[in-house]
């Protein structure tokens, strides 16, 4: 599988060898996807962020890349670029898709590397293929499940892919990179508290119940009895819930434990 831009990292791997620019040494560690702990039983029942009670039955998330930072990225540069400022010092390849629900996390089959400093930001790439095309069917996240509205229970499901669905009709000429088809992909900036070290294991926990703090239901068309968000930005549900997926604070954690 082709991921790009796997270059930040390298970069500074290669100075840190040559010039000493990132201080640490050069470490490999394992890497895991997982859901929220103590969800284990495909089930988990919460209120929503707009006070609706929701019952999930089915979320799954696949992550293409994961990407820690030594600074916090600067706004500004952000809007023009993907590749946040200051200096990656660990990065997880591969690809992974885990069971949010099971509480079994799944292993990145490629593992990570880095150097041997604290990280203080974290990226992820929802992504099955080049960043940077206009085009990805990639599944990324999946819902099923229960929400009770005034008008009584109603099931629900959903999926999401990041591609020219999620393009914006009208982009802003002052501001040409805001709308990059990366954009829609790339989680930043997570805050995390990680020093890497020599065969470590790091562990991205997604909280699912998240996902929902901006959905209202209301406004989702229905099929067969079943209320379904759409794979496009085509109503304030479907929104919410690709944004919850997107979101960088109150979803994603990193851990990291020593073994």
């Amino acid at each position: 599988m082709k991921l790009v831009r796997a270059f930040p990292l390298v970069l500074a791997l290669a100075l840190g060898a040559c010039v000493g620019t990132t201080g640490g040494e050069v470490v490999s560690f394992g890497a895991q996807l997982a859901g929220p702990e103590g969800v284990t039983e495909h089930r988990v029942a919460f209120t929503s962020g707009r006070g609706l009670a929701v019952t999930l039955t089915k979320a799954s998330l696949r992550v293409g890349a994961v990407y820690m930072n030594r600074s916090k990225p600067i706004p500004v540069a952000q809007e023009k670029s993907c590749i946040s400022t200051g200096t990656y010092v660990g990065e997880v390849l591969g690809g992974a898709e885990a069971d949010l629900l099971s509480g079994a996390p799944v292993r990145f089959p490629r593992g990570g590397q880095g150097t041997s400093e604290a990280a203080v930001t974290g990226e992820l790439w929802l992504n099955g293929g080049d960043l940077d095309a206009l085009e990805d069917k990639t599944v990324v996240a999946t819902v099923e499940g229960e929400v009770v509205l005034p008008a009584g229970a109603k099931p629900f499901r959903g999926s999401i892919t990041f591609g020219s669905n999620r393009r914006s009709a009208a982009i802003d000429p002052a501001r040409p990179g805001a709308d990059a088809p990366c954009k829609q992909r790339v989680v930043s900036p997570v805050a995390v508290d990680v020093t890497l070290a020599q065969g470590g294991l790091l562990t991205v926990r997604v909280d699912p119940r998240a996902w929902f703090a901006l959905v209202p239901f209301e406004d989702l068309r229905e099929e067969g009895g079943v209320l379904v968000f759409d794979d496009a930005d085509t109503n304030a549900s479907s929104v919410g819930l690709a944004d919850g997926v997107r979101a960088p604070q109150g979803v994603y954690r990193f851990e990291w434990s020593a073994n």
